[in-house]
């Protein structure tokens, strides 16, 4: 089995962190939050250990015949792997503290934005930066 350190170098190398706001025009307050965890590797079967401890999904990479995707969508699977990993990152350590708070806050909040949250997505002005 492989250990907290080697997900957090791996996450750190492959993977991403994202979080920000998609425009939706069909809600009041014109966008949607999104926000993920993701690692892609031509080695299915180190996605597959992350993904049993963690949770997430599996597919193939778009246009990609070698290289497979795992992605960690729910709340919950999120916060166990960052909770984790936040202490062994480097390169994504600040990104994951903020997607942490922002779902921690989102739990609070229920479907009301607070201006905390609306400041942290709003710092993202690309919406959604990659870290």
């Amino acid at each position: 089995m492989i250990n907290k350190k080697y997900i957090a170098g791996f996450i750190d190398g492959e993977g991403c962190i994202i979080f920000g706001k998609h425009k939706d025009k069909r809600l009041a307050r014109g966008f949607t939050i999104y926000y993920r965890v993701g690692v892609s590797n031509q080695n299915k079967e180190v996605l597959e250990e992350i993904r049993k401890r963690y949770g997430g999904i599996i597919s193939k990479k778009k246009n990609e015949n070698t290289c497979w995707e795992l992605i960690i969508a729910k709340r919950e699977e999120m916060k166990n792997i960052l909770i984790d990993l936040i202490p062994h990152l480097i390169v994504k350590k600040q990104k994951a503290k903020e997607l942490l708070n922002l779902l921690k806050q989102r739990d609070e909040e229920g479907r009301l934005l607070s201006k905390n949250t609306l400041n942290l997505l709003n710092k993202n002005k690309a919406w959604g930066i990659k870290a």
